[in-house]
């Protein structure tokens, strides 16, 4: 199999597990951040990969963190907040009860309405202009009156009157 098939066939794994079309991104940006993640993560094949997210994503869901994903938590966090399992650490109940987890595709699902504030950093740059554009307006119909969009240095709105935004800073933008 070629690279590009392994690729696409990555990309189709995803698309039927999330409803996320990876064809909307800028498939030099994707390619070249998930060549990076298999690197660092250890694999030499997109199926390999593919593999360990889906395992990874079912403990993440329970909780459940290896060793090398809780390192750069602090110590008394750990302790107060970690169950020690062997080479994992699993969130407390109470803790776990706390969070929902959802799938949320940002170029399909709906978003929520009457936000103050939108963080959106270092996800854009992965997009195509037509979907950053639609996502700009689905942003802007999400906020409320008078609140706030907040993008990364490489996300700035060019257009942002157009798009019905008010620059007040750079990077942020008002309803």
């Amino acid at each position: 199999m070629t690279s590009q098939e392994a690729f696409d066939n990555f990309k189709k794994s995803v698309y039927k597990k999330t409803g996320i079309d990876l064809n909307q991104y800028k498939e030099k940006q994707m390619r070249r951040r998930l060549n990076s993640l298999l690197r660092k993560r250890g694999f030499e094949k997109y199926g390999d990969y593919w593999n360990a997210i889906r395992k990874d994503q079912q403990l993440t869901n329970k909780g459940v963190y290896p060793q090398d994903r809780v390192k750069g938590v602090r110590p008394d966090f750990i302790d107060k907040y970690f169950t020690k399992d062997g080479n994992s650490y699993q969130i407390h109940k109470k803790i776990r009860e706390c969070v929902t987890f959802e799938k949320q595709n940002m170029l399909e699902d709906k978003f929520g309405h009457n936000f103050d504030l939108i963080l959106c950093r270092n996800v854009m740059i992965y997009f195509t202009e037509e979907a950053k554009s639609e996502l700009y307006k689905k942003f802007y119909n999400a906020l409320k009156k008078g609140g706030i969009l907040f993008v990364g240095s490489t996300e700035q709105i060019f257009d942002a009157r157009k798009l019905g935004f008010k620059s007040i800073s750079t990077f942020f933008y008002q309803k």
